[in-house]
């Protein structure tokens, strides 16, 4: 299973909307998805659908913990 870490400017709805659609397919194709887990407040203020998927990581921990990253 690949580890993809996905970044982008999640306080921007367009770019917060375009990563989930991302991380959506990802999982679906089997990937461990992860987010710097300072990021989830601003997910939760773009008032989005929840992924239970994806796995909050603290930031000095993020891009060891990943295989690809993913800016969007």
């Amino acid at each position: 299973m690949k580890k993809i870490a996905i970044v982008t400017n999640f306080n921007i709805t367009e770019k917060a909307s375009s990563a989930l659609r991302v991380a959506d397919k990802l999982h679906e194709l089997g990937c461990e998805v992860t987010v710097a887990s300072f990021n989830r407040d601003k997910i939760a203020r773009q008032r989005l659908p929840f992924r239970d998927f994806i796995k909050f990581v603290p930031q000095q921990d993020f891009y060891q913990s990943s295989d690809i990253i993913v800016v969007v």
